[in-house]
């Protein structure tokens, strides 16, 4: 065992936007606002059609995801320059 190489392993991101993160993550990508005008709520929900279709890599939802939940809280509510 400690003489054997290391191997390493991936986080199974694919499994859970099918599975488990799967509704939170098509919430997050359906309820960007329009208004903040730097994501396209219609884009951010295709991205998910194109992962579940297999023409687009699982990390490509996850950047969009995290981007519309970013701009969720930073750029929206009191204290935001319009």
């Amino acid at each position: 065992v400690f003489e054997s190489p290391k191997h390493p392993f991936s986080l199974p991101y694919a499994h859970w936007l099918r599975t488990s993160l799967r509704q939170s993550t098509l919430e997050v990508l359906q309820d960007v606002p329009r208004s903040l005008g730097i994501i396209d709520p219609d884009e951010a929900s295709r991205t998910f059609l194109d992962f579940e279709r297999g023409r687009l890599h699982w990390s490509g939802v996850w950047v969009v995801a995290a981007l519309c939940q970013w701009a969720a809280v930073h750029l929206s509510g009191p204290g935001v320059a319009k």
